[in-house]
């Protein structure tokens, strides 16, 4: 808008307040962390975040005005970066194998399905059985826990592995200092 036309464009009203969508909002986050699932950048840590914070949206959506379901435009945008982080990494472990793909495959699976959820209204909710929910978010948990297990372990190896790179610099400084 040029000076111009802000100068004679009509007021805005002092009491509307424009609030943002905190659906989109959480999905804009979300995407942004899987992107780094996919980028193989702290995965473990990034993923871990986001399948706490769908469960979490999920567990209030619909119930609460912060709280929204998804549009399906979200879901859908959201759902194809799980795909994504998924396809980039077929096994989130250390090891490559078979049983860490499987075990991979059914943690993006119950991913995907708790953002399903996230996407249903309570009408469409009540369809399920009753322990859909809680089974859902379990398994998506059980997923996040392990992923967190991952970070973790991660950052672990990284303090060691930087205690001994100053360990062996201090002794190659000591043997340098030695020689002379």
């Amino acid at each position: 808008m040029t000076f111009s036309e802000a100068l004679y464009a009509p007021p805005v009203e002092p009491d509307i307040e424009v609030r943002p969508d905190q659906a989109e909002i959480a999905v804009g986050t979300y995407c942004d962390e899987l992107a780094h699932v996919v980028s193989g950048q702290d995965r473990a840590y990034h993923l871990s975040h986001v399948i706490d914070a769908v469960c979490r949206k999920c567990l209030v959506a619909g119930k609460r005005s912060d709280a929204p379901v998804l549009s399906p435009e979200q879901h859908d945008r959201l759902a194809a970066e799980v795909r994504s982080a998924h396809k980039a990494n077929p096994s989130m472990f250390w090891e490559d194998n078979e049983a860490m793909r499987k075990i991979t495959a059914q943690g993006f699976k119950a991913l995907s399905s708790v953002i399903s959820l996230w996407a249903e209204t309570e009408e469409e909710r009540a369809l399920h059985p009753e322990h859909f929910l809680r089974d859902t978010l379990d398994r998506a948990r059980i997923f996040q826990n392990l992923m967190h297990n991952v970070s973790l372990a991660k950052d672990i190896e990284s303090r060691a592995w930087s205690r001994a790179t100053k360990a062996i610099e201090e002794i190659r400084l000591a043997a340098v200092g030695d020689a002379k």
